[in-house]
């Protein structure tokens, strides 16, 4: 992944609780509206003593613009927050797009996976008329309200959008 742009903790605390922090950030690419917006709060167990607490809000535009914010640390700790930008291609939208297609997010409920770690991820997705929704997928640990399992699609989706950000922000230079 490419090198990131180190902020100041203050400035990026501000633009985190600012009333809509990512509607007043310039996306690279054309300016066009969101696709979706992903939340999310997990932790990654490597081993049984290595954890990693991640805490991230990423937004894609339907250009392919990207501007995420990711605080990273060991449970505990004070979180060390990094922002990312990034431009997809057309082709890594187009996989995207596919993805989102066969997850049916237009309808897709919140659901349970073990396949991503410790917490959720609340993924909203912007039709093209207005329409959108939004879904929550948690794993089973840390959900408190009854879900079904998520299917194989909604899996492959969080997939494809981990892979979308990391390809997004490699085709950019960080600042």
């Amino acid at each position: 992944m490419a090198t990131t742009a180190r902020r100041p903790l203050f400035v990026l605390c501000c633009a985190v609780l600012s009333s809509s922090p990512i509607l007043a950030i310039q996306l690279p690419g054309p300016d066009l509206p969101a696709l979706l917006r992903v939340n999310s709060a997990r932790t990654l167990f490597f081993g049984p003593d290595i954890a990693q607490v991640r805490h991230e809000q990423t937004l894609i535009s339907r250009g392919g613009g990207l501007f995420s914010l990711l605080g990273t640390g060991v449970p505990g700790s004070v979180l060390s927050i990094d922002a990312f930008r990034g431009l997809g291609t057309n082709g890594e939208l187009a996989t995207l797009g596919l993805a989102l297609v066969e997850a049916t997010v237009g309808i897709q409920h919140d659901c349970t996976s073990d396949s991503f770690g410790v917490g959720h991820i609340e993924v909203t997705w912007y039709g093209r008329t207005g329409r959108q929704n939004t879904f929550r997928v948690a794993s089973q640990e840390a959900q408190s309200l009854p879900a079904s399992p998520c299917s194989a699609e909604v899996v492959h989706l969080l997939g494809e959008i981990e892979r979308f950000v990391s390809d997004a922000v490699s085709h950019l230079p960080q600042d």
